[in-house]
């Protein structure tokens, strides 16, 4: 067994070799001010339940020494945070949690936020996300920045956890946020994380919508819990942080000029007076909550803004 993990760290040290050596010399961009990790304990990468050699342990291995502001950085493999995907600690920690049996050493909610995580890396170049159908929801939003929305996503997948179908916005989510290329330019650049939204009955409440169904006033299912009960009500998890938006306008759906502006309850004529006049509709969007899942926030994963001093 020792001369086999022998062997075996010799194969590591000359993957990593090779990993650093095809790296381009261009240092990243300077670190955010903070940079939380994702997770203390979770080595479990591809979100599988195991912590194994072609799945997580090569997955940190081939991206070495990235840094952020790299191409092929991302903040799942910075498994311990500090903005660099290293050797003493996301490599070595991964390797000595080797683990080719369920179940991995993981929290309930890790392993969703992994598993969202997956599910949208192809994200990161937004023309992909277009490809699949998401298209423009709003402008750039100070500290939350630009959102896109899949139509067909929220019609189809409205719950948001589904252990048993898989079929749901853990995997398929409703929103994707980026920042802006340049200050009023529109055009997404750097991936921020997803966005999910609630089916529309839990909202009845904060509309005035009658009658309401007495589950429409508890928080829905989030991060952390499980989806057993028969109405999808479970109450939310930690950090789950669902908000709710009273009164949203919205003109310009779908284009890239699209805008949403929050009026507060009851405004619904406001929405469609001068100077909203055109192609503006009143929302009733109510339940929704970030996942902040590739610039770290350091409020919270799930938390309304991002305050990161080095918001992109």
């Amino acid at each position: 067994m020792k001369r086999l993990l022998f062997v075996f760290l010799i194969a590591v040290a000359g993957v990593v070799s090779i990993s650093a050596l095809a790296r381009s010399t261009t240092a990243g961009s300077a670190l955010p001010a903070v940079w939380p990790p994702l997770s203390e304990t979770c080595y479990d990468v591809s979100g599988d339940g195991l912590v194994d050699l072609p799945n997580d342990i090569l997955g940190v291995i081939l991206r070495f020494n990235a840094k952020w502001g790299d191409d092929d950085y991302a903040l799942l493999y910075d498994v311990t945070g500090g903005g660099v995907i290293d050797l003493p600690n996301d490599i070595l920690g991964t390797i000595l949690a080797f683990n080719p049996s369920p179940p991995a050493n993981c929290s309930f909610i890790d392993t969703q936020v992994v598993q969202a995580t997956v599910a949208v890396m192809k994200y990161q170049d937004p023309q992909v996300a277009f490809d699949d159908g998401y298209t423009w929801g709003s402008e750039d939003v100070v500290q939350m920045g630009i959102h896109l929305v899949n139509s067909a996503y929220q019609q189809q997948y409205t719950t948001f956890y589904d252990p048993i179908t898989g079929e749901d916005q853990l995997h398929h989510p409703v929103g994707l946020v980026y920042s802006e290329t340049f200050p009023g330019s529109s055009v997404p650049d750097v991936f921020i994380g997803s966005w999910y939204l609630a089916p529309l009955p839990a909202t009845c409440v904060f509309y005035q919508i009658d009658p309401c169904p007495e589950s429409a006033t508890e928080q829905p299912v989030g991060f952390g819990t499980t989806n057993t009960d028969e109405d999808n009500q479970d109450p939310a998890g930690p950090q789950a942080a669902w908000h709710t938006h009273d009164g949203l306008c919205v003109a310009g759906w779908g284009t890239v000029d699209a805008q949403v502006w929050e009026l507060g309850l009851g405004t619904e004529q406001t929405c469609y007076d001068p100077p909203y006049n055109g192609n503006v509709w009143f929302s009733t969007y109510g339940w929704m909550m970030h996942l902040y899942n590739f610039v770290p926030n350091p409020d919270g994963r799930f938390m309304l803004w991002n305050t990161n001093p080095d918001f992109p």
